[in-house]
């Protein structure tokens, strides 16, 4: 049995940071679900209402190659298999 690597770099961690309470607040959300389970009528009806949105990056994806003539299979398909190197999906 070989001894294991010796560390790149040590760094002797203060206690006082260490035992103090991080707090961090952000004016953001994520909403995950499963398919057709409402996180786009959820998020068209936060932005009816005001609020700041971000739309969904897979949905913009796919509608953006759907409206190139891709089918759906085609394009999940794209998503999950590698493609050799300038061949894009």
């Amino acid at each position: 049995m070989t001894d294991p690597a010796p560390p790149i770099c040590t760094v002797d961690l203060d206690p006082r940071i260490l035992s103090t309470p991080l707090r961090v607040q952000t004016r953001w959300h994520v909403i995950t679900g499963a398919p057709s389970c409402g996180k786009t009528t959820l998020i068209r009806d936060l932005a009816d209402r005001g609020f700041a949105t971000v739309p969904e990056t897979a949905r913009r994806h796919m509608e953006a190659q759907l409206a190139q003539g891709r089918s759906i299979e085609l394009t999940e398909r794209g998503l999950l298999e590698p493609h050799p190197p300038g061949q894009g999906g």
